[in-house]
């Protein structure tokens, strides 16, 4: 995954130590930002966005060094845990390594939202992708939530290349329950899910 900033995210990171009043902490430290050291010289004097201003901060973790590593954390272990997986011939033993590592996607999704209503599913069993998105409806219905955001992959990383939890998504629970699913067009590896 490449984690490089686009021109839109750059102007979310500051370049200097001084800002206007009016941009008083509007902008994430660069300190923190993708390739920072994480450790900002002005401390709390900073002018700009720190971990320690959670909400904003939690508004543009995935732009942060923070993310970065942990997502790199995260897709070491569940890549271990697969390949550990096809090594066992136990099906007990094999639905155990599946729960654990839909169990830490879940922790992922749940500790660095990439953004409000977006879940990342990447690595999930596509059992445990499904428990998932019926948990994350169940949890819109409760909240009046009518859209979220589903990032499924395109299956680069899947047996032949099939992306099974997007295609089973789209063509075995389109519709059920009230709920529906459509790629996003710009982007085909994230579905738009509406409740209605």
């Amino acid at each position: 995954m490449d984690f490089t900033m686009t021109v839109n995210q750059t102007l979310m990171v500051s370049d200097t130590q001084y800002c206007q009043e009016d941009k008083f902490k509007t902008r994430l430290c660069k300190s923190y930002a993708v390739g920072g050291d994480e450790n900002c010289k002005y401390g709390v004097n900073c002018k700009f966005i720190h971990p320690e201003d959670e909400e904003q901060y939690m508004r543009l973790i995935e732009y942060t060094e923070e993310y970065r590593r942990v997502k790199g954390e995260v897709q070491k272990e569940v890549q271990h845990l697969h390949g550990l997986k096809r090594t066992i011939k136990d099906a007990i033993t094999a639905n155990a390594i599946d729960e654990r590592i839909n169990r830490r996607i879940r922790l992922f999704n749940e500790v660095y939202p990439k953004a409000p209503n977006y879940y990342d599913l990447h690595g999930m069993s596509t059992r445990g992708a499904v428990n998932y998105v019926m948990d994350i409806c169940n949890m819109m219905r409760i909240n009046n939530i009518s859209t979220s955001w589903l990032e499924t992959g395109r299956g680069n990383h899947s047996i032949d290349n099939i992306p099974l939890i997007r295609n089973v998504l789209l063509n075995n629970y389109n519709g059920f329950n009230n709920v529906y699913f459509v790629p996003l067009a710009h982007n085909d590896g994230i579905i738009e899910m509406t409740i209605v």
